[in-house]
Order: C-alpha cells, then structure tokens, then sequence
C-alpha cells in the first residue's frame, strides 16, 4: 500500500513539473532563450541587395588623343633687311618712321660724311627691298658707320613665331608640327601654325632650342611684336580607345579595369599608352562601347554584384585639344 501511494505522489509530482515548464515556455518574453527561427519570401532579395556596391560607370570611346607642351614665343615679320649706310659720318636726316611702307630704292636717310676742314656732299640711303620700316635704330645727329644699321624693315603679311623648347622636349619637336595660337589682343580666337624651322643647337646657357613656326591660314588681328602662347602638339594619335584615368587601377605594377557585365563585374587587365588631361589610351584589353566603373572601385572583385547609380557621359571623341564648337 505505501509503495502504491509512493508511485502515485511521484507521477502526481511530473505532471505537476511538465505543466510548469510548459506554461513558463509559453509566457517567454521575445527576445528571451533561443531566437525562433523566421522564414520570409523577402531575405534572399534583401541580401542580394546588400551584396550589390554602388557604382558610377562610363563607356569607352574611339577617338583622338594629343599631347602637348606651353610655349611663349614672339611675333616677328618672316622677312626682315637691315639697311646700311655707303659711308661714315653723322645722320644728317631721317625721312620715314616706324610702321611706314618704303619701296625698293627708296631714300629714307641722309648721312654727313663732312669731316673739319672738308666739306662733303650728303650721302642717300636708300632701302634694298619693299616692305615696311620695324624699327628706326638711329636718330638725326648720330655718329654711324658702314656696319651699323638704321633701319630694319620686315614684310608684315608674313609672320611667325620664335619660340624656345626647353632641352627637356628638344627631341619631341618635329618639322611640321602642329601648334594652336593665343593672344591675350585675340581675345577667343585661336589660329594654327606649323613648326616650319628647328635650331640644330640647344642654347648653353638657358639649355633651350629655338624654333620657327609659320601660321597657316592666315594671322587675322596679329602684329609684329605681340606676345604668343603657344601650344604645341608633339603627339597626336587617331582611333584609340581612351578611357578617364579614373577608371585605372593598380597592383603590383599591372593596370586594370573593372568592366560592367549586366550587374556584375570583370576585373580585366589592359595596356595603357599615353595619359594626358585626365584620359588614358588603352592599347589592349578593351573595346570602344564597354562600360567600365568610374567610381566605387574599392569595394569591387571579380564578379562583384553591383547597383548602378549612374553612367557618365564617355569622354569626347574629339581631341583633347579641340574645342566642342570647332
């Protein structure tokens, strides 16, 4: 009997412990004990929305790309004849000034060769050649001689431009160049010229080079004297595929881009050539039309998901050098 009572009080006894776990489980407060666990059709798409890196791309582009060096240079008259007096003495008179047009043959100044005690006729000076008086280089009452000159004239429908390459780029200069041509009298106009003469020695004390350059379809509003800027295209390369130097990266010496495939990316390798004005010429590795990252890089490897926020604009395919209205 006592053993019967002792089964029963223990049975009694379980129930009682199974009911207060259970009721403790089911007045859990959430975030108490293991979490439980949530299905939801959203997670996969809300991951992948993680996954996916923020980007800005631009496309590669067929073009033009030049590289170039400033110059300064003066405008002087392609032509220019000193003229000298036939004798010694002193200026008797001087009958043109600067800016005046002379015709060959032309006296345009009388030299005394009167010495004390001796009197002499004046002596002419005439000009060999037509053009027009550049500097008058003497004034009545001077002392001259047969090796100094008076008068320089220049023909000033024919300009062109010495300019100095520094020793730096003394083997970039080529004949036939092309140059583009401001003046601060221009105002926004921009004339050609063309690299027409080379010095064949580099100057020792300033270790630069002197070159000629003619303009080429006119000189419209330029005089002989004025102050150019000159800039040089010392190289010019058509149909290359260019890309902004941004979308370059980096490591261990090999360049790379990242190139947009539908959303995610190929890190592909390239080869660069010449990098001016922020663009890069690509020599292999790359097509014109490919999208390739611009921004966002960092975070990106191969096979990177990513979430276009927006395309730029391809450079030009003009040069860099050339304007959009020309």
């Amino acid at each position: 009997m006592k053993k019967r009572s002792i089964i029963v009080l223990i049975i009694i006894g379980l129930v009682v412990i199974l009911v207060v776990v259970v009721g403790a489980s089911s007045l859990r407060p959430e975030g108490f004990g293991p979490p439980r666990e949530k299905t939801s059709s959203a997670i996969p798409a809300l991951e992948d929305h993680v996954r996916a890196i923020p980007v800005i791309t631009t496309s590669a582009v067929k073009g033009t790309l030049q590289d170039y060096i400033h110059l300064s240079g003066d405008i002087n008259a392609a032509s220019t004849v000193a003229v000298y007096p036939d004798v010694s003495g002193t200026i008797a008179s001087i009958s043109v000034r600067e800016g005046d047009y002379v015709s060959s043959g032309q006296v345009v100044a009388h030299v005394d060769p009167s010495r004390p005690g001796t009197l002499y006729s004046l002596s002419p000076v005439d000009t060999p050649v037509s053009g027009t008086v550049t500097k008058v280089k003497t004034e009545i009452g001077s002392s001259v001689n047969v090796t100094v000159p008076l008068i320089e004239l220049g023909r000033l429908d024919l300009l062109e431009i010495n300019a100095y390459v520094s020793e730096r780029y003394v083997n970039a200069v080529l004949p036939g160049q092309r140059a583009l041509i401001t003046a601060d009298a221009l105002g926004d106009t921009i004339l050609e010229a063309r690299v027409s003469e080379i010095s064949p020695i580099v100057d020792p004390i300033s270790r630069s080079m002197e070159i000629v350059l003619s303009f080429v379809g006119g000189h419209k509003g330029v005089k002989a004297g004025m102050l150019a800027d000159v800039t040089l295209i010392i190289d010019e390369r058509h149909g290359v595929i260019k890309i902004p130097q941004k979308a370059l990266l980096n490591r261990d010496g090999a360049e790379y881009v990242f190139v947009l495939n539908e959303s995610a990316v190929e890190k592909r390798p390239v080869t660069t050539g010449l990098k001016v004005d922020g663009a890069a010429e690509v020599l292999d590795g790359l097509e014109a039309g490919e999208i390739v990252v611009l921004t966002g890089t960092s975070m990106l490897a191969n096979g990177s998901l990513t979430d276009v926020q927006s395309e730029t604009a391809g450079l030009p395919a003009r040069g860099n050098l050339e304007r959009s209205d020309a």
